[in-house]
């Protein structure tokens, strides 16, 4: 059975994205390792849709909100008896971030991600994050599907 030595799973609110970390936590107590729950604030998105790049007040809202949903995922692995995880916060692209500098920094041998998270128009217009992660990522990846 392959063994990680750290693992990301990517959180961004949706369903699919709890059962990824669900998973993960899983996988990371049996392999006693450290987990890394990411969240990725998109700014590329409005810059794609033409609207106005995202100010500090919104984006200072929007990392509240992170912090308070990766506090969700820390409650629920500390719940199963599972301590190391580092939650994380980032602006940017979560494709470029999750499969190159997490990858790069950490040295991640896992991503587990959900297979559909919440942005339906830029998996509409690029293709999800999920499938970029499989096709571009230097290590492992699971996609957790949706039920």
């Amino acid at each position: 059975m392959q063994e990680y030595r750290c693992i990301l799973v990517g959180i961004d609110g949706s369903p699919q994205a709890f059962r990824a970390f669900e998973k993960a936590v899983s996988i990371a107590k049996r392999n006693e390792t450290l987990l890394l729950a990411v969240h990725v604030i998109d700014q590329q998105l409005p810059k794609m849709l033409e609207f106005a790049p995202l100010n500090e007040d919104i984006l200072a809202k929007e990392e509240a909100q992170a912090v308070n949903l990766l506090r969700e995922c820390e409650d629920y692995a500390q719940f199963h008896h599972f301590a190391p995880v580092k939650s994380l916060v980032y602006r940017g692209s979560p494709r470029l971030i999750l499969a190159h500098q997490l990858v790069e920094t950490y040295q991640v041998d896992l991503i587990v991600v959900g297979q559909s998270g919440l942005h339906a128009l830029e998996k509409l217009m690029l293709g999800s994050v999920a499938s970029y992660l499989v096709r571009e990522a230097s290590c492992d990846c699971l996609v957790v599907p949706f039920e």
